[in-house]
């Protein structure tokens, strides 16, 4: 349990700058329950494609629910609680079966979450991050530019226009998110 843990805490780590203030609420305590809430609530906050990860986090939420069916998630296992109650008191068996496959499973969803954040970072060490617009909103956006040879034209200010409006983005932002298209074209 206390693997799953630290996977919760290293991937909050990660998202800690979406909401600074819940952090430092949390970045303390033990739980794996209020650790979940906070990546559940930033980590799609992240990029659009973290979206693809959801299945995988609300999985791997279901696993440790399994094994820790206490409210707080606590993966410190002691005899017992502050108030003196038994803790796993409810769990009078053990699957050995299911708890390999469980772990097994666990493993393998955390490794393709690991992987998808990996991808990430890459990407945005790149210097490419805008606060307001996903490297692949980005990548959207290059699909719908004309032909490089029509940027110069007066209908290329149309299309402009269009794409501040359509992904809510300044002056400044497109002028910059264009450049970095035509610096990878």
């Amino acid at each position: 349990m206390y693997n799953m843990y630290v996977f919760y805490k290293n991937y909050k780590d990660g998202i800690i700058d979406f909401d600074e203030i819940r952090y430092n609420e949390i970045k303390l305590k033990q739980s794996i329950g209020d650790l979940y809430d906070f990546i559940k609530g930033n980590y799609y906050k992240l990029d659009e494609r973290c979206e693809n990860d959801r299945t995988n986090i609300e999985l791997i939420y279901d696993l440790i629910s399994d094994f820790i069916p206490e409210a707080d998630f606590d993966p410190y296992r002691y005899a017992e609680d502050r108030q003196g109650n038994e803790n796993m008191a409810d769990i009078t068996q053990v699957s050995f079966d299911k708890a390999v496959n469980s772990l097994q499973i666990f493993k393998e969803k955390t490794e393709a979450i690991l992987f998808s954040i990996d991808k990430l970072d890459e990407e945005y060490r790149l210097g490419t991050y805008f606060k307001n617009i996903s490297r692949h909103k980005i990548y959207v956006i290059a699909k719908e530019l004309p032909n490089f040879e029509t940027w110069k034209d007066s209908s290329f200010d149309g299309v402009k226009n269009n794409l501040k409006q359509k992904y809510n983005l300044s002056s400044n932002e497109l002028c910059k998110i264009i450049n970095i298209i035509k610096q990878s074209r």
